[in-house]
């Protein structure tokens, strides 16, 4: 996969899989809650491949060499992409080259457990050499445990990508965005299966794009969750923070703003073959001094992993959008996704996956100055892709991946369609 169709603002969360413990003492707090001391793992794992982000809902690819505490990684990707500014007007074609290295470490102490994974990718364009940049992703995590009682995560985390659904421009070039948050949780267990959790967290987002500003935003969280024998957990939680949005249009203070959230969270496990997955919130955030850029509502998503058989799986979703998008005619969009992805695994060493992903969003809030009259901005997006994987060794990892991307629009010159065909290798040492 070769876009990253996630909300702006919503850095995406790593996955916090299951920690093995020895069978000589009973399992401890943190390694009983640590598969879920974040839902959005479960609904939008980021995978540590050059150029490659597995869209919201996607089952993960497993990295090479999965089973190894410590892995150094290096990997190549070619592309050709028919439309690289995803313009509605005389499409620009290129031919892209990515070459990263990264490393990845998961080791456990006792009760303590260290994550980090790190890679350094560079992008190359033939024609278009004024798009190359590199990019630095990260994800450094700590989850401890106290005791049978205690247990947490601090972590920090980084990504930088190119928004294929930003506007695009020959002058302007690519919309490149820098994700990064921080974040320390802790819980306490209550009784048997009840939890108490709290957390602080920290958000940034940067873009270079003159048009939109920067966003800023730290809060504090609280929850309650309860688990099931069956693996199974729901989960409340309440969140408030504070946050501004800066750049060249926003004065000092102009930008400031309030938020809260209220979020249910599901994690079930039906059977041995199906999964299922949710969260449903309402979203309020109130600006100080411009308040006609405030809004709220429902933000949802729900999915399912079904394995159908020893070979055939499928992933399915539907998400409800509601986020912040600053603009000349629009303070935040709303709309819906939704998706299906089958998946074959045709030997052990070789899947297919054909992926349907389909939307529309609606931008609203029109801030004072806007122009009257003008009919607000409706956009319906479509995506659909193969990709082929062969684990031709136990290091070495090969894919072939075609896409189709399109976007409508009712604004003029913000529709396009574009082809994508990648080649990748991944190595693992």
């Amino acid at each position: 996969m070769l876009i990253d169709p996630s909300a702006k603002e919503a850095p995406a969360q790593h996955p916090n899989p299951p920690m093995s413990s020895p069978k000589a003492r009973p399992m401890s707090f943190f390694e009983l809650t640590a598969p879920r001391l974040c839902c959005a793992a479960a609904l939008c794992a980021l995978v540590p491949c050059a150029a490659q982000i597995t869209p919201l809902g996607d089952p993960p690819v497993p990295p090479v060499l999965a089973d190894q505490p410590l892995v150094w990684r290096a990997g190549v990707q070619w592309q050709h992409d028919d439309n690289v500014l995803r313009s509605s007007q005389a499409p620009l074609a290129d031919r892209i080259g990515v070459a990263s290295v990264g490393v990845r470490l998961d080791q456990t102490y006792g009760r303590q457990r260290v994550e980090l994974d790190a890679q350094l990718e560079g992008y190359r364009y033939d024609r278009a050499s004024q798009l190359d940049f590199n990019a630095l992703n990260y994800l450094a995590a700590w989850n401890w445990g106290l005791g049978p009682q205690w247990g947490g995560r601090l972590s920090l985390q980084r990504r930088q990508f190119v928004d294929r659904f930003g506007q695009t421009s020959a002058d302007s070039g690519l919309i490149r965005r820098i994700e990064s948050s921080e974040s320390a949780q802790a819980g306490y267990r209550l009784g048997p299966g009840w939890q108490a959790l709290a957390g602080l967290y920290a958000r940034r987002q940067d873009q270079n794009d003159p048009a939109e500003p920067d966003l800023a935003l730290k809060g504090a969280e609280l929850g309650l969750r309860y688990s099931l024998p069956s693996d199974s957990t729901l989960a409340y939680w309440f969140r408030q923070g504070r946050g501004q949005y800066s750049g060249a249009a926003w004065p000092a203070g102009a930008g400031d703003f309030d938020e809260i959230e209220h979020a249910l969270e599901l994690v079930g496990l039906l059977s041995d073959r199906l999964r299922i997955n949710g969260q449903m919130a309402y979203l309020q955030r109130d600006h100080q001094q411009l308040s006609e850029r405030d809004f709220s509502g429902l933000v949802a998503r729900a999915g399912l992993n079904w394995a159908l058989s020893a070979k055939t799986s499928l992933g399915a979703g539907l998400v409800r959008e509601l986020a912040a998008y600053q603009s000349s005619d629009a303070s935040y969009f709303e709309g819906y996704r939704g998706f299906v992805a089958p998946q074959w695994q045709a030997s052990p060493k070789t899947s297919l996956r054909l992926r349907f992903e389909g939307g529309q969003r609606q931008y609203k809030g029109a801030p004072a100055g806007a122009p009257v009259g003008v009919p607000s901005r409706r956009d319906t997006l479509q995506m659909a892709s193969l990709e082929l994987q062969w684990q031709a060794l136990r290091q070495l990892s090969l894919s072939a991946t075609v896409q189709r991307d399109e976007r409508r629009s009712n604004q003029p010159g913000a529709q396009y369609r574009a082809r994508i065909v990648a080649l990748s290798a991944q190595a693992g040492f």
